[in-house]
């Protein structure tokens, strides 16, 4: 636009709408407004890769979730391990003993039982919460992805558009551009002629 006001301001007589018609202002504009368009797209696209650090941190974060809850897995296993060491001792005393103490064997094997229990809720309350936040960072992940394709997608049609439109409007100009360099033909304005045809140059 700035040239085409600068060969408007040197040559009144492009002023004239008898002559000099259509107004080709509205398809430079059109045309400048595509050039900012496509900037501002390839700037969007450049930030579309800091969703991807995004993502990467987010599944690093839940990594370190579930690896303390792996963690506390390990604790819970070895603590069942010593469970099972004491139970062993206690069953094998009894078992080599003269006599039987029912009471004794009774209550021994109930507290094993209920060790073994308390192991098996556990580990299972601990795989629940493992595998909810492993859902959970796929669930992320997926988000992200969609996410990311809805942008890249909205910028790759946009990008084809303004493509489009900086096409149609450079189009125009060239035919308004040639229809003011008739018309200067016609009124013998060489200056004019010369001024609108180097004005095609930015295109």
């Amino acid at each position: 636009m700035p040239k085409w006001l600068a060969i408007k301001g040197r040559n009144k007589a492009l002023s004239n709408g008898a002559f000099f018609k259509p107004d080709i202002a509205p398809a430079i504009k059109g045309y400048d407004d595509t050039l900012k368009t496509y900037d501002d797209l390839q700037d969007q696209r450049k930030k579309l890769k800091s969703c991807l650090d995004d993502v990467m941190n987010v599944s690093k974060d839940y990594g370190a979730k579930i690896g303390a809850h792996k963690e506390a897995l390990v604790q819970v296993t070895e603590k069942d391990q010593q469970s099972i060491l004491k139970a062993d001792l206690e069953i094998r005393k009894f078992a080599a003993a003269s006599d039987i103490d029912i009471a004794a064997v009774t209550a021994s094997l109930s507290n094993f039982a209920a060790s073994g229990d308390g192991f098996t809720n556990t580990r299972k309350a601990i795989w629940e919460r493992i595998t909810a936040l492993a859902e959970q960072k796929v669930n992320a992940v997926k988000k992200a992805r969609d996410d990311f394709k809805s942008k890249g997608d909205a910028i790759t049609n946009g990008l084809k558009k303004v493509e489009t439109d900086a096409e149609k409007f450079e189009g125009q100009i060239r035919q308004i551009v040639q229809g003011y360099a008739k018309a200067a033909v016609e009124m013998d304005h060489d200056e004019i002629q010369n001024d609108v045809r180097k004005l095609l140059d930015a295109f």
